[in-house]
């Protein structure tokens, strides 16, 4: 658009040509699109890192479980590590004193249930991807080695959490 002044002469800067507007609208439209990347980049991440922290969460709970049977030999006056035989697929339920061993086969996914919170084996509630192993090893006649990990899949990819602990007899 021009602008005609008085003595026939253009105005120095009367307004936007077509050009500059399709410019304009590129450079808009370029960081629009940056930004619906970063959000869905950053949706994705925090995903993953909630699920990083339940199976965390998880594997110290696999600990507490194992301590709380240590724990409750100790209380009937049993050896320490009874129940508590060399094996690769244990887990247990947070609420019990026992390990339960699947043989040969994986753990079952845990379930998750919303009204109490937990996660368990038992008890009802919605499956999760969530499968957590316990191996326990005698190291000697006063330790135990302890390995618990937790695996699931996102987006087609096996993720595992897994850490190793001692517990030991000291009675």
């Amino acid at each position: 658009m021009r602008q005609i002044i008085n003595n026939g002469q253009q105005a120095a800067n009367p307004g936007f040509s077509l050009l500059e507007t399709v410019i304009a609208m590129g450079i808009i439209m370029v960081g629009l699109a940056s930004a619906l990347v970063l959000m869905s980049s950053s949706t994705a991440a925090v995903a993953t890192v909630r699920e990083r922290l339940v199976a965390a969460n998880l594997v110290q709970e696999g600990f507490e479980i194992v301590r709380n049977v240590r724990d409750n030999n100790w209380l009937q006056g049993l050896p320490f590590n009874n129940n508590l035989a060399d094996g690769t697929n244990y887990d247990g339920e947070y609420s019990g004193a026992t390990l339960i061993n699947y043989g040969v086969s994986l753990p079952p996914a845990l379930l998750f249930n919303a009204a109490t919170g937990f996660y368990s084996h038992t008890g009802g509630g919605t499956a999760t991807p969530y499968t957590r192993k316990i191996t326990i090893s005698n190291a000697s006649p006063v330790e135990i080695k302890v390995e618990v990990s937790v695996t699931w899949t996102n987006r087609n990819k096996v993720l595992t959490v897994a850490a190793e602990d001692h517990l030991f007899n000291w009675k």
